[in-house]
């Protein structure tokens, strides 16, 4: 909630200023720094363990046990290396730059790192980054460099890696997270999700055809959104240049998500937690924001009247209102199923 409020702070401010970019913009693009400097920060945390982790690649020597980890370490980082190579010549062949596909892969990943941190650490059921990959490329570089067919291959990015509501990267980590509980084999559950996956995947496919086809798309009442095609047409009507101005916000970002990190582990006082700098503008902050602020206000009323033994007494009962409110939802998404009326329950 601290940083929503920043966010509002920051567009009143702009323009009042009269400045050419608005306030989401900004605080957008930041958020985008923010990724890059979490990734990073990250990476430099588990160096030591990366690099244990490269050099199993290359020698048979056991410098580091991966007999309960999903896959041996090879093969992952082999999966990893040949999978984003085959996504870039599958690219090509559909008309797009090889090198343009490398480079959104990429920032993709960075993004799937940061949005299952996110989730896993955070508690969220889901969380959206609302920017594509390409949007770090055509900021730094330009639309202009693009050839017209790459342009057309990346309007699909919106469906594919922008809405990524679905996203199961952090189901899976918190999945392998409970199996230590239970002292599951992580082996063993990789195979039983892997076959759920397919057989989820099958069934939705199957059923969403069937659906569309015999309903029609236009009358489920779907979002429409012609948004990648109206970027489209205005990066092939008015190719565009490097836009500084929204690269020195990313910069910004990256400075004052550094800074967070820094504070946050350095410093036990500090209680700006950088998650929120990283989700300003994503959907569930947008709009859940006032409960996040009532939240943090009875908490922090409870802690001041009666310390951690009434807030242990009491957090049973925040509980159980969570699991109340996912109760109802699920009772009244069963209503609607029989009486063919659809019912809105999260916000927005």
């Amino acid at each position: 909630w601290f940083f929503y409020l920043v966010y509002k702070a920051q567009s009143v401010i702009a323009y009042a200023s009269g400045f050419s970019y608005s306030g989401w913009t900004l605080a957008n693009r930041q958020e985008m720094g923010g990724y890059i400097a979490l990734v990073v920060f990250v990476l430099w945390i588990a160096r030591h363990h990366l690099l244990d982790v490269i050099k199993k690649m290359f020698t048979s020597r056991h410098l580091i046990d991966d007999s309960n980890e999903p896959l041996p370490y090879r093969w992952a980082l082999l999966g990893l290396f040949l999978g984003t190579i085959v996504l870039g010549y599958m690219a090509v062949i559909a008309g797009m730059s090889f090198w343009l596909m490398i480079g959104v892969m990429v920032f993709f990943y960075i993004m799937a790192i940061v949005l299952t941190w996110m989730v896993v650490d955070g508690g969220f059921l889901f969380l959206l980054a609302i920017f594509r990959p390409s949007d770090y490329i055509m900021i730094s570089l330009g639309s202009k460099h693009f050839s017209a067919a790459s342009h057309t291959i990346l309007t699909f990015e919106k469906t594919l890696m922008f809405d990524l509501r679905e996203f199961m990267m952090p189901h899976v980590m918190n999945s392998f997270k409970a199996s230590d509980v239970v002292n599951l084999k992580r082996r063993q559950l990789l195979l039983a999700m892997g076959i759920s996956m397919v057989v989820a995947l099958t069934a939705s496919y199957y059923s969403g055809l069937m659906t569309w086809y015999h309903k029609g798309g236009h009358n489920l009442g779907y979002w429409y959104d012609p948004e990648p095609w109206n970027r489209l047409t205005s990066f092939l009507n008015y190719p565009r240049g490097a836009d500084w101005m929204e690269f020195s916000f990313i910069l910004t970002g990256i400075g004052v998500m550094s800074f967070l990190l820094f504070m946050r582990y350095r410093f036990l006082w500090w209680r700006v937690h950088p998650l929120g700098y990283a989700m300003t503008t994503s959907w569930a902050p947008y709009t859940v924001w006032f409960s996040f602020l009532l939240g943090w206000l009875c908490k922090y009323f409870i802690l001041k009247a009666g310390g951690l033994r009434l807030y242990r007494r009491l957090r049973p009962a925040f509980l159980g209102m969570v699991v109340g409110e996912a109760l109802i939802g699920g009772i009244w998404i069963l209503i609607g199923m029989i009486t063919k009326v659809s019912y809105r329950i999260l916000p927005g």
